[in-house]
């Protein structure tokens, strides 16, 4: 990513790793039942319309992140993420900030950290 470009690319890891906060309250459902339809099914393909689901859910949710103004907060965030090695520890304050913003301008819930060092 160029320091003109603003765009994320979603198949990076560091993005994900941004979305995981989000997606345990935004997506639960979709990953629940996901999450039980492998337990019951050892083929793959059993499961494919709770998977679709699961990646909707995620990929509408960085949507929203990157089309709201939240954008700049997440993706420096995502920056902390990918430069320190994706150490949630060491990238409270802009997870904070950006978990602040989402909350308050979309509407996602996030639980608070357990110990603000993880």
């Amino acid at each position: 990513m160029s320091s003109s470009d603003n765009s994320l690319s979603f198949d990076s890891s560091a993005v994900i790793a941004g979305l995981a906060p989000g997606l345990l309250t935004k997506c639960k459902q979709e990953n629940k039942e996901y999450l039980e339809c492998k337990a019951k099914n050892q083929n793959p393909e059993e499961c494919l319309k709770e998977s679709i689901n699961c990646r909707k859910c995620a990929f509408n949710l960085a949507n929203d992140y990157l089309n709201s103004q939240c954008n700049k907060s997440f993706t420096t965030f995502v920056e902390c993420l990918r430069k320190r090695e994706y150490e949630y520890k060491d990238c409270y304050k802009p997870r904070l900030e950006f978990e602040q913003c989402a909350a308050s301008n979309l509407g996602v819930e996030f639980k608070a950290p357990v110990n603000p060092q993880i």
